[in-house]
C-alpha cells in the first residue's frame, strides 16, 4: 500500500511539473532585438502599446520599448493585442495590479544568453584537438565623472578617466595568448539592466581595449583583455550584458634561431624572424642588471618567446625584460622592448626562440554579468 502511494504520489509531482513546463511553452515564444542579433524565448507578461515585459527561462524580467523589438514581434503584438495586455503576476507586482513603472529600460534583451550569478564564463571554437579558450569576468572598474576647477573646460577623473572597466580573463592551458588584434576585434554592445548604453558617453574619456595583461610571468595560463567604455550603468543597475568578439593572436611550440655575435651599440640590426633594430644601450645598474638596451622593430615582438645575448663561452648572459610597448597608429605602428643585462658587453652572439606556429582565435563574446562580482 505504501509503495503505491509513493508511486501515485511521484506521477502527480511528474504530472504537475510537465504541465507548468508546457504552460510556459505555450505562454512563450522567440523573441528578437530591432537588429536581429539577439534572439531567445520569452515569455510575455504584460503590454501597454508601447513597453512589452518579458519573462526569460532564467526569471529575469525586462521592459523592451516595442520600436527596440524586430518587426516580426511587432507585428505579432499589434495583432494579437490591439488594445494593449492584461498584466499577468510578476515578481514585482500581482496580477491584479498594476507593475510599478520600470526606469528607462535596456535596449535589447541580451539577459537570456547567461543570467546565473558572476563571474560568468564564455568559450570560443577551437579545433577539435584542443581546449575550449574559456572567458571569465575578473573585474570591473567604475569611475564616475568629475569636475575641476582646474580644467573649467572638460572633466577629467582623478588618476584616470571617467567611464567603465571590464577585465576579462581568456585563457585554455595550451596555447598563449600573445597579442590581440584591435583592427578586427570589437564590442557591439554593452548596457546594463536599466537601458544605460555604456558606449555613448560625452565624458571624453577613452574607449576600445586597454592592455593586455599576463596572469603570470608564463603567460600560457591565461592572459587579461580590458575593455573601456565612456560611460558608466545607472545608479540601481545591477547587471551588465557584453556582446562582440575578441581575435586573440596565439602561439604555440618554439623555434629556436642562433645568430652570429654582433655589436651592442645604436643602430645595430639583428635579423631574426622579426627585424630589430638597437635603438639604445647604456650602463645602467638596476639591481643585479649592469647595462640597458633598447630594442625597436615595425613588427610586434610578442612572436619572440625569448630573447638571449650570449657571452664568448656560449653561456646566456643573466637578462630581465624591464619594459615594453608600442606607438603609433594603423600601419605605421613601433614597438619597443627594454632589456636589462647582468654584464657589461660590447658584443654577443643572440639567441631568438620564438613561437613555432602562430594563429587568429576568434573569440565570441555573448554574456550577462553581476556588478557585484
Amino acid at each position: 500500500m505504501r509503495y503505491l502511494a509513493q508511486r501515485f504520489f511521484r506521477h502527480v509531482v511528474l504530472g504537475c511539473s510537465l504541465v507548468m513546463c508546457l504552460a510556459w511553452l505555450a505562454a512563450a515564444r522567440e523573441w528578437s532585438d530591432i537588429t536581429g542579433t539577439f534572439k531567445s524565448e520569452a515569455e510575455l507578461l504584460r503590454y501597454d502599446g508601447k513597453v512589452a515585459r518579458l519573462r526569460y527561462p532564467t526569471g529575469l524580467e525586462i521592459d523592451i520599448p516595442i520600436d527596440k523589438l524586430g518587426k516580426a514581434d511587432v507585428e505579432y503584438l499589434k495583432k494579437t493585442y490591439p488594445d494593449g495586455m492584461k498584466p499577468k503576476a510578476t515578481k514585482d507586482a500581482p496580477a491584479d495590479k498594476e507593475p510599478e513603472k520600470k526606469p528607462e529600460p535596456r535596449e535589447e534583451p541580451v539577459a537570456a544568453a547567461t543570467a546565473s550569478p558572476a563571474p560568468e564564463t564564455a568559450t570560443a571554437s577551437r579545433p577539435a584537438a584542443s581546449a575550449e579558450m574559456k572567458v571569465e569576468v575578473v573585474g570591473l572598474g567604475i569611475h564616475k565623472e568629475i569636475k575641476r576647477a582646474s580644467s573649467p573646460g572638460g572633466a577629467t577623473m582623478f588618476g584616470g578617466f571617467p567611464g567603465t572597466q571590464i577585465s576579462l580573463m581568456i585563457g585554455d592551458g595550451a596555447r598563449t595568448i600573445i597579442g590581440l588584434d584591435e583592427e578586427q576585434s570589437k564590442i557591439t554592445f554593452c548596457r546594463d539592466d536599466k537601458g544605460t548604453d555604456l558606449q555613448k558617453g560625452s565624458s571624453g574619456g577613452p574607449a576600445g581595449f586597454g592592455e593586455l595583461r599576463f596572469q603570470t610571468s608564463d603567460p600560457s595560463q591565461a592572459a587579461v583583455v580590458e575593455i573601456i567604455e565612456p560611460s558608466i550603468p545607472t545608479a540601481n543597475a545591477t547587471r551588465i550584458g557584453i556582446s562582440g568578439e575578441l581575435h586573440l593572436i596565439c602561439g604555440e611550440g618554439e623555434a629556436t634561431q642562433d645568430l652570429p655575435e654582433v655589436a651592442l651599440a645604436q643602430g645595430t640590426k639583428i635579423d631574426g624572424p622579426v627585424p630589430i633594430v638597437i635603438q639604445q644601450v647604456q650602463p645602467q645598474q638596476f639591481g643585479d642588471m649592469k647595462m640597458m638596451i633598447a630594442l625597436q622593430s615595425s613588427s610586434p615582438m610578442s612572436t619572440i618567446k625569448k630573447l638571449a645575448f650570449l657571452d664568448a663561452a656560449g653561456n646566456e648572459i643573466p637578462m630581465e625584460s624591464m619594459s615594453s610597448g608600442s606607438f603609433g597608429s594603423g600601419n605605421n605602428m613601433t614597438y619597443t622592448r627594454m632589456l636589462g643585462l647582468g654584464e657589461v658587453v660590447d658584443k654577443a652572439a643572440v639567441r631568438i626562440v620564438s613561437y613555432e606556429t602562430t594563429e587568429t582565435v576568434k573569440v565570441p563574446l555573448k554574456m550577462v554579468f553581476s556588478i557585484g562580482l
